[in-house]
């Protein structure tokens, strides 16, 4: 299950990460037609966007179920509040694109953008850190995981 977990993201990222950019980054500029850009130039990245969308799901799927239960929580060697702060992070990005539209013509388009950015910069060190303990302890270990 944790390499189901770490493939879900690691294949999701390169298209989570553009699109984190073009939500975050460039709406900071002013409203943007989401992938638009890319659709036509790149659509090598238009693919991975696509291919991102069930790889998110599934990831932020493991992650509500290892918030919820105790024995997915130390299957994926993650500690309560790694999957909080993770599935914290996954459902603002989430209701961030659901909800583009909405809030990138409002005047807090400026303020979204910036805490964006910060609560993906806070899911990527959440995440980094799993992988880095997740590697170092043998799967099943849960001498790292607090919570449970």
């Amino acid at each position: 299950m944790r390499t189901i977990y770490k493939w879900s993201f690691l294949l999701a990222a390169p298209g989570l990460l553009w699109a984190a950019f073009e939500m975050f980054g460039w709406t900071l500029t002013g409203p943007q037609m989401l992938f638009f850009s890319v659709a036509h130039v790149l659509p090598i990245v238009l693919l991975m966007i696509w291919l991102a969308a069930p790889l998110f799901i599934l990831w932020s799927g493991l992650t509500l179920a290892a918030l919820a239960r105790t024995r997915t929580r130390r299957a994926l060697t993650l500690s309560i509040r790694q999957a909080a702060a993770l599935l914290m992070g996954q459902a603002l990005f989430g209701l961030s694109f659901l909800s583009y539209e909405r809030w990138s013509h409002s005047p807090l388009r400026p303020v979204v953008c910036i805490v964006g950015i910060a609560i993906m910069l806070m899911t990527g060190v959440v995440w980094v850190r799993w992988w880095l303990r997740s590697s170092i302890y043998p799967t099943g270990s849960t001498r790292h995981v607090e919570g449970n």
